[in-house]
């Protein structure tokens, strides 16, 4: 669903209109702000674990988010690291070619040997750098707003503002003599 005073999606264009210095697509940092906004990591130190939870109007929604936020953090990662191990592959081999001592070419080898045995296991894991221990599932209740909080507030402010109400009336009815 999109608010179509701020974005055309059939057009493809910002219709907002910032203060300056903002421009009418957001930025980099208003992005952050907002998504910083709706989702909620926690890391616990002493078993390792990350705790990802995404919050939005839609459950389904929030689960497609969180399912793929950890998917495409997986892919960069692994990204990066298939970058790294066959650059450092080239190297190597590069060295490899350059020396003419037997020890050195065999440590060189095993060298390569970890590092393709790094490039398989990016390729063969899904889960590289998270893996999902209990993945993205559907709230079973909704989390907010807390309806029966609200009610019991709203009538409680009805209350007061009641009693307001009465004694400004009472205070400005002119008295009468006795």
């Amino acid at each position: 669903v999109f608010d179509r005073s701020i974005y055309d999606p059939a057009k493809d264009l910002w219709l907002r209109n910032p203060d300056p210095p903002r421009s009418r697509q957001p930025s980099d940092g208003e992005l952050y702000e907002k998504l910083g906004s709706i989702i909620d990591i926690e890391h616990d130190r002493a078993t390792n674990l990350v705790a990802l939870s995404v919050e939005s109007y839609s459950p389904v929604a929030a689960q497609a988010w969180a399912s793929n936020l950890v998917r495409d953090i997986n892919d960069y990662m692994r990204q990066i690291d298939v970058r790294e191990a066959e650059r450092s592959i080239g190297f190597l081999e590069g060295k490899v070619k350059e020396t003419g001592i037997a020890a050195m070419r065999q440590l060189l080898y095993q060298l390569i040997q970890e590092k393709t045995q790094s490039l398989m296991l990016a390729d063969v894991r899904d889960g590289y750098a998270f893996m999902a221990v209990d993945p993205p599932s559907l709230p079973e209740r909704k989390a907010w707003p807390l309806r029966g909080l609200i009610s019991i507030a709203a009538a409680f402010l009805g209350g007061v503002m009641a009693v307001v109400v009465v004694l400004v009336i009472t205070a400005a009815r002119p008295r009468r003599a006795a």
